[in-house]
Formats: C-alpha cells, sequence, structure tokens
C-alpha cells in the first residue's frame, strides 16, 4: 500500500513553489487595504499551503491502485458532499 521512494516532477514543484510565493505577495499588498481584525492573513495563508503540501506529499506516499480501489467512493462522498453545499449553504 505504501511506496517506499517518492518520485516528484521537478517542474511542477517548481510551478507550485512560484505560485506559492505570488499568491502571497498579492493577498499582502491587497491586505493594507483590509481591515486589522481580520488577522495576518499571509500567514493563515501560508499554513494552509503547509497543509495542503504536507498531504501532496501524504498522497504520493500511496501506490496508485489504492486510489483505484477507492475512486468510487471518493466519488460518492464528493456527490453527497455537493448535494448537502447546494441544500444547506
Amino acid at each position: 500500500m505504501l511506496q517506499k521512494k517518492i518520485k516528484i516532477d521537478k517542474t511542477l514543484l517548481f510551478c507550485m513553489l512560484i505560485f506559492t510565493i505570488v499568491s502571497l505577495i498579492s493577498i499582502y499588498s491587497a491586505s493594507m487595504y483590509l481591515s486589522k481584525t481580520l488577522g495576518n492573513l499571509v500567514l493563515k495563508q501560508a499554513l494552509w499551503y503547509l497543509v495542503g503540501f504536507f498531504l501532496i506529499f501524504l498522497v504520493f506516499k500511496f501506490k496508485l491502485s489504492f486510489f483505484i480501489k477507492i475512486a468510487p467512493y471518493i466519488y460518492l462522498l464528493n456527490n453527497i458532499l455537493l448535494l448537502g453545499l447546494l441544500f444547506f449553504a
């Protein structure tokens, strides 16, 4: 179920890092015009980026066959969540 070696596309990783840096700079420049009660939005967004990168590396640890097995369940769960969004949001 778990793979030992992770093979990472360096071009994709570079693009993700550039996107992260540009978006954090954009949030920082826009935060000057927002209320101070929102807190440090750049720090919050950076923490969410770290969580996302961690989850990406965690997903890379699993074999593709694992995701093929659970794909129908993930699809069903996502459709249920979308219906919940339609009715409750």
